[in-house]
This record gives C-alpha cells, sequence and structure tokens, in this order.
C-alpha cells in the first residue's frame, strides 16, 4: 500500500514535501538541493486496434497494458492515428507514434464491456517510436516513447507536470497481433532553490 503526503506552504504545494510509503522501501532520492521522485512499473501489453474503440477526440485505444510496481492497475494507449507515420530503411522500419496514456484503478474495458466503476488514476500525453527490423520478416520490435503527466486524481496530483518514460519489446505473432513486457518511468525533479526564490 502506497500513501502520499503534502505540506501545503501558503499559495503553493511543497513537492519535495511529498513522500511515498511502499511496503518494502520508499522511492525518491533527497539532496541538499534537489528533490527527486522516480515511480517505476513493469507493464505486460498486448495489441488491441483491432477492438476499434475511439476516445471523444476520435483518437484509437491500440495497447492496453497490466502494470505492477511502484504504480499499478491497468494502462490504455490512445494513438491519434491521422499522426501516424513511417520511415523505411534498407534493414527496418520506424514506426512514429504520438497520442494519449491513461492509467486506471480497473480495466476500463474489459472483455465483458465498458467498465463505468474504473476510476482514472494518471493520464498525459506521450510521444515515441517503434523500431521493427525487417530482415527476416516478422522478427521482433522494440518501442520507447517520452511524455508528461497532465491529469491525475487527488492521490496523484503532486506528479503533474512530471515526465513519463515508457518502452519495451514488440513481440508480433501476427501481423495484427503483438504483445510485450517492458517499463513504465515516471520522474519528477524539483530544485529547492527556485521554490526558495519564489518564497523571496
Amino acid at each position: 500500500m502506497k500513501t502520499i503526503r503534502t505540506i501545503v506552504n501558503t499559495s503553493h504545494i511543497l513537492l519535495c514535501s511529498v513522500v511515498f510509503v511502499f511496503a518494502t522501501a520508499s522511492v525518491g532520492a533527497v539532496d541538499d538541493d534537489v528533490c527527486s521522485i522516480s515511480l517505476r512499473s513493469v507493464s505486460d501489453y498486448v495489441l488491441v486496434a483491432h477492438l476499434g474503440i475511439l476516445d471523444e477526440e476520435r483518437r484509437q485505444l491500440i495497447w492496453k497494458g497490466t502494470l505492477k510496481g511502484d504504480i499499478e492497475g491497468v494502462e490504455l494507449w490512445w494513438f491519434d492515428v491521422s499522426l501516424l507515420r513511417s520511415e523505411v530503411k534498407p534493414d527496418y522500419r520506424v514506426d512514429f507514434y504520438s497520442g494519449r496514456w491513461e492509467i486506471y484503478d480497473e480495466d476500463p474495458f474489459p472483455d465483458a464491456g465498458p467498465n463505468p466503476n474504473a476510476k482514472l488514476l494518471l493520464a498525459g500525453m506521450s510521444a515515441g517510436q517503434t523500431l521493427i527490423p525487417l530482415d527476416p520478416p516478422g522478427s521482433d520490435g522494440i518501442w520507447d516513447g517520452i511524455g508528461i503527466v497532465t491529469e491525475a486524481n487527488e492521490e496523484f496530483e503532486p506528479l503533474i507536470g512530471c515526465e513519463v518514460f515508457e518502452g519495451g519489446p514488440v513481440v508480433f505473432t501476427s501481423p495484427f497481433s503483438a504483445y510485450g513486457v517492458g517499463k513504465t518511468r515516471i520522474d519528477c525533479y524539483f530544485d529547492d532553490d527556485e521554490d526558495d526564490e519564489e518564497d523571496d
């Protein structure tokens, strides 16, 4: 179980006072001038583009993964299909993506249909690339991306504005079926000197 404590200082939250307490160990490192928080989770993801699910912004649900680690839940990746593009090289292809990611406390789209009880924990935007070897055909690929936290529930609100790093292998079982086990990491860096200057 994890808890988050924030200390309010006049007009703003002192994000360096955010403390994550875990059953085994705390995450984050603090030195004299800079506070850093790093949340790491393993994502077991699968390609779900065949479901044809669109969000309100007409982005398509492409990947769905189960998160385990510092943050646990179900992660969704919604791609803006109009912005997808590829570059083909002699030995490999690079597919570029951009879109929205979301983390819920439980699966919002189980096999039985939409789950209205799923609660949004975190969300944001990200962009990246997938590298797919062309020889031999059907080779596994690897993807990586970077993004930012733009939305959060009350528990994770201090993470808004933090960087997100995502990536891992892509194992193809057919041209339209793939899965992988990768990582999702959220990093925050807060400079105590900046807080001091704002207080002056």
